[in-house]
């Protein structure tokens, strides 16, 4: 299947088990393969207020992509969490 990329930016990404990721916003891609390496993906819901930093998913950690989303590895919303839970916190 082929994708074109103003349908891949703003797909958007949920893990295997459902949860909502987010929006994809970008991508980088690899020049001497022309292959896409990483999706830079703007977080929503809670996880927007938490870091307002956009998550870099590997290509690797994809399990699928359909014209109307990404599924991502359920893995990848816990390393964030377990990240963001062991930051300092300011005040």
């Amino acid at each position: 299947m082929i994708i074109k990329h103003k349908n891949l930016i703003g797909l958007p990404v949920e893990t295997k088990k459902g949860q909502e990721i987010g929006s994809v916003v970008g991508f980088e891609l690899e020049t001497d393969s022309h292959e896409i390496i990483r999706y830079q993906i703007k977080k929503s819901g809670l996880l927007t207020g938490i870091m307002n930093k956009h998550l870099l998913v590997h290509k690797n950690q994809i399990l699928k992509i359909t014209p109307e989303k990404m599924i991502v590895e359920d893995a990848l919303v816990k390393e964030e969490e377990t990240a963001e839970s062991t930051a300092p916190v300011s005040g």
